[in-house]
């Protein structure tokens, strides 16, 4: 936003609020639910996300959900039902962390329900920007509250840092928040 001349105003923060807040209860949600179940079973709880945003999107935006998609959504929740009770007997895991990763489930179906309403009201990078000021907002109290490190990264971790934050962080969800507000949401969380 700085290299564009585009500040991020208090219009900004209000209109990504929702989705920020969406965001950074996602990534809470999700790293301590991987701190009491198997990260399959988080990841796989996670991968119902399209059949959520799908019943959203035909509900609020008209979106077409055909009877094939429900089908598939279907076996898509049997599978997940399936992996999570197999995980559960071979693997450590906590049905706290399974419930924790639920939430993440729905927190980040969230994020997608909101970016799609800000279409329109600001734009899909000043939306990314603005979510990840909240995140930050929501997430650095509860790193220290529980005790996480924040020590200084090491010299070679700066480099995988830098990957996480341009790749996945300011590439990634600028690209898929633009997406979103271009495609049926449906099937923008499916990719």
């Amino acid at each position: 936003m700085t290299v564009r001349r585009t500040p991020v105003t208090l219009r900004v923060m209000r209109a990504s609020m929702a989705g920020g807040i969406a965001l950074g209860a996602d990534v809470a949600f999700f790293f301590s639910a991987i701190k009491l179940t198997t990260v399959a079973n988080a990841t796989v709880i996670g991968a119902l996300q399209p059949v959520v945003v799908a019943i959203t999107a035909n509900r609020f935006f008209g979106e077409t959900i055909r009877r094939r998609d429900i089908v598939l959504g279907l076996v898509a929740i049997v599978g997940v039902v399936v992996v999570v009770l197999a995980a559960a007997s071979d693997a450590p895991s906590d049905w706290r962390g399974d419930a924790l990763a639920v939430g993440a489930l729905f927190s980040w179906s969230a994020y997608f329900i909101f970016a799609r309403q800000a279409k329109g009201v600001i734009t899909s990078n000043e939306y990314t920007v603005g979510a990840a000021i909240w995140v930050a907002i929501i997430n650095a109290p509860l790193a220290v509250l529980f005790g996480q490190s924040m020590a200084w990264p090491s010299l070679g971790n700066w480099f995988w840092i830098l990957v996480m934050a341009f790749g996945a962080g300011i590439l990634g969800h600028a690209a898929m928040n633009w997406s979103l507000q271009q495609i049926p949401l449906w099937l923008g969380s499916t990719f």
